[in-house]
C-alpha cells in the first residue's frame, strides 16, 4: 500500500548546527582570500541539491566568517529557472526575504551540457558577475570548498563517533547520507546473514536483512508514519531473478570492487540498471504505507580478508524521489563512504566474535565437565537432574556474563504418554515461570510458542518490533507462517496468501519490556533437541541479537549444547 496523497509530506533536514558549522568553516576558508582580493563585504551561498527536495541551506560568509540565515528561497524552483534558460551558468534575478537579488549558479565542473549545480551565490549587487575572472575563480572555490566539506565531514563523523555502539554510530551514519548525497527519500543498511553472501565465489542461496533503516521525510499528517522496512529479510538464489538486490549482488561477484549500481524507475515495480535498459529487475515491492522511490543507488560494502580476498558484508541502500543524474563530486564521496564503512562493519560485533563471546562458549565446555563429575560422584541421578542442573548453571552463567535480558536453554524429552515437550527450567528473565513444559505438537495453536514452532520447523526463528501497552508486550509484526509448507513470508514484500498464520500469535508474553524474541534449535544432525530462547529489550547491545556475528555466536552455543546434551545422556527418544 504506497502514499496515495502526497502533497502536504514533510522532509527532514539534516541541516544540525554542527554540520552548518563545518560547512561554514569550508565556505570561509576558500572565500575569504577572493572577498578581500575584491573588496565584497559578503555574499550568500545557498548550498543544496538539484532534483532533491532536500531543504537547502543558506549561509552569510564574509572575511570575519560565516553564518546560517533563514531565506524564504526555494532551491528545486531555482534551479528549475536556471535550467530553463538558454545559458545555464548565466546569473538571474530572484526574491529572497522579500528583497530582489541576483544568483549565479554555481555549476560543476564537467564537459558542457553534463553540469551540475551545487549551489547558488546570492548578493545584491547584481554588478558582482560581470567580471568574469570573479565568476570562474567563484565556481572553482565553492566547488572546492563543498568538495572538502563533503568528504572532511564524513572523515571527523568516522573519527569521532566510531567508538560509539554499532547502533548509535550507524544512525549517524544515516543521519548524514543526506548531507553527502541530497537523498530526500531513505537510506538503509542491508548487512550480509549467511556466509554464501560474504563469500563472492559461493553458488548456494545468499541471505540479506536489513538492520536499519532512516527515512528522509514524514506524511503531511502528524498522526501517521511510514512504515519501517528494518528486519526485512531477502533471499538471492543463483540463477533466479532476485530483484535490486540481486542485480547488484551478481555485478558485485563480477567485479569484486566498490561502486555505484544504479537504478531507476521505468514503472512503480518494474526497473532497469542506469546505462543498461536491457537489464530490468522487479523494485522490493512492498505492501507498506509508504511513498515510492524512482531511483536506487546500491553501494556493495566489501572489505579485503588477511589473504587479500574481497568479502562482501552488505549493501548501502540510498534512495531518491526523483530520478536524477549523480554529480562526480556525489559519487566519489559516496565511494569513499562505502569504503569507510565496509572497513568498520568488518571488525564490528556485526562480523566478529567477542572475547567476551568466545569465553562463554569456554565456560559452556566446563561446566559440562564440571557437571559430569559432579553426578558421577553422585550416582544415582536421572537426566532429568542432570540436564537440569546444567542448565540452571548455563542460565546463571549468562545472567552474570551478559546484558541479555531474558535467556533460557530447553531440551527435548519424550513422555511416557509418548508426546514430546520442550523442558525448561530457572530461566534468566522470564517472569512467569520456574520451571516449565511446552508440547511440541499441539492441535491448537494457543497451546503453542515460538520455541515449539522452531522445533516443528527446524530453523531459528526471530520475531522483532515488540511495544509495551498497559504492561503488555504487543508484537507489531510483518512475519507470517505457514507450518504445512514450513515458510515465512513478509507482508512488507507479499501479498499473504491462505494458510498463514500471524508470527506474533505464537509468542507467549514472558519477559517485561521485550522488543524481539529470538529461538535458536540446538541439533544433533538433523534432530532439534533443545532450543535457545532469547528475548531483548530495544536498548539491548546489538551484540547479542542483529547480525552475523549475532548469529554465529548463538550457532556455535547451540552446537556446544548438543555436542554436551549428548555427553550428559540426553537422547529424546529414550529418555529416562
Amino acid at each position: 500500500m504506497t502514499e496515495s496523497n502526497c502533497e502536504n509530506r514533510r522532509y527532514l533536514t539534516p541541516w544540525t548546527d554542527s554540520i552548518v558549522e563545518i560547512l561554514g568553516v569550508h565556505l570561509h576558508r576558500y572565500l575569504m582570500p577572493l572577498l578581500m582580493d575584491h573588496q565584497i563585504p559578503n555574499v550568500a551561498v545557498m548550498v543544496g541539491f538539484e532534483a532533491s527536495r532536500m531543504p537547502a541551506v543558506v549561509l552569510r560568509v564574509s572575511a570575519y566568517g560565516a553564518e546560517k540565515i533563514d531565506t524564504a528561497a526555494d532551491y528545486a524552483q531555482m534551479t528549475a529557472k536556471a535550467r530553463s534558460r538558454e545559458d545555464i551558468a548565466a546569473p538571474m534575478p530572484c526574491e529572497m526575504a522579500q528583497k530582489s537579488m541576483t544568483a549565479f549558479p554555481i555549476l560543476s565542473i564537467s564537459e558542457p551540457g553534463r553540469e551540475h549545480i551545487h549551489a547558488f551565490v546570492l548578493t545584491e549587487n547584481e554588478k558582482l558577475f560581470t567580471a568574469d575572472i570573479l565568476t570562474v575563480a567563484l565556481r572553482t572555490r565553492i566547488n572546492e570548498a563543498i568538495r572538502s566539506f563533503r568528504h572532511n565531514s564524513l572523515r571527523m563523523m568516522f573519527d569521532e563517533c566510531e567508538g560509539d555502539s554499532p547502533r548509535e554510530f550507524l544512525d549517524k551514519v544515516l543521519e548524514l547520507i543526506p548531507v553527502w548525497c541530497g537523498s530526500d527519500h531513505s537510506a538503509c543498511l542491508i548487512l550480509a546473514s549467511s556466509l554464501e553472501s560474504m563469500v563472492l565465489s559461493g553458488v548456494g542461496p545468499a541471505h540479506f536483512q536489513i538492520v536499519n533503516e532512516k527515512l528522509y521525510c514524514a506524511p503531511g499528517d502528524e498522526s501517521k508514519s511510514y512504515d519501517n522496512l528494518s528486519s526485512l529479510e531477502f533471499v538471492v538464489r543463483h540463477g533466479e531473478s532476485s530483484g535490486l538486490i540481486g542485480h547488484a549482488f551478481d555485478e558485485v561477484r563480477r567485479t569484486k570492487s566498490v561502486g555505484l549500481n544504479i537504478f531507476v524507475a521505468d514503472s512503480e515495480d518494474e526497473w532497469f540498471s542506469m546505462g543498461e535498459i536491457q537489464k530490468s529487475a522487479h523494485r522490493v515491492a512492498t505492501n507498506s504505507f509508504r511513498p515510492v522511490e524512482k531511483l536506487t543507488v546500491l553501494l556493495p560494502l566489501l572489505c579485503a580478508n588477511e589473504v587479500g580476498q574481497q568479502e562482501l558484508l552488505g549493501f548501502l541502500s540510498i534512495n531518491f524521489f526523483e530520478t536524477m543524474p549523480l554529480a562526480s563530486l556525489t559519487s566519489r564521496v559516496l565511494e569513499t563512504l562505502a569504503t569507510r564503512l565496509g572497513t568498520y562493519l568488518h571488525r564490528s560485533s556485526f562480523f566478529s566474535l567477542s572475547a567476551q563471546q568466545l569465553w562463554l562458549l569456554e565456560c559452556v565446555r566446563e561446566e559440562q565437565i564440571a557437571t559430569a563429575r559432579l553426578f558421577k560422584k553422585a550416582g544415582g541421578a536421572s537426566t532429568d537432574d542432570i540436564l537440569e542442573t546444567f542448565v540452571k548453571n548455563i542460565n546463571q552463567l549468562m545472567a552474570q556474563a551478559t546484558q541479555i535480558p531474558c535467556f533460557a536453554i530447553g531440551y527435548r524429552r519424550q513422555n511416557a504418554d509418548q508426546s514430546d515437550t520442550l523442558r525448561f527450567t530457572a530461566p534468566h528473565g522470564f517472569t512467569n515461570f520456574t520451571k516449565l513444559d511446552i508440547p511440541i505438537y499441539t492441535d491448537h495453536l494457543s497451546g503453542s510458542s515460538l520455541a515449539a514452532l522452531a522445533v516443528r520447523l527446524n530453523r531459528a526463528i526471530t520475531l522483532t518490533g515488540g511495544e509495551t501497552k498497559s504492561g503488555r508486550v504487543d508484537f507489531q509484526s510483518t512475519i507470517y507462517v505457514n507450518e504445512a509448507s514450513g515458510t515465512l513470508a513478509d507482508s512488507r514484500l507479499t501479498d499473504i496468501g491462505t494458510g498463514f498464520t500471524k508470527l506474533s500469535d505464537y509468542y507467549r508474553p514472558t519477559g517485561n519490556g521485550s522488543y524481539a524474541a529470538l529461538c535458536y534449535p540446538i541439533r544433533m544432525q538433523d534432530d532439534v533437541v533443545g532450543i535457545i530462547a532469547v528475548e531483548v529489550n530495544r536498548d539491548t547491545n546489538w551484540v547479542w541479537w542483529t547480525g552475523f556475528g549475532s548469529y554465529l555466536f548463538y550457532r556455535l552455543l547451540a552446537n556446544e549444547l548438543a555436542a554436551d546434551f549428548r555427553l550428559l545422556g540426553l537422547n529424546f527418544h529414550e529418555n529416562d
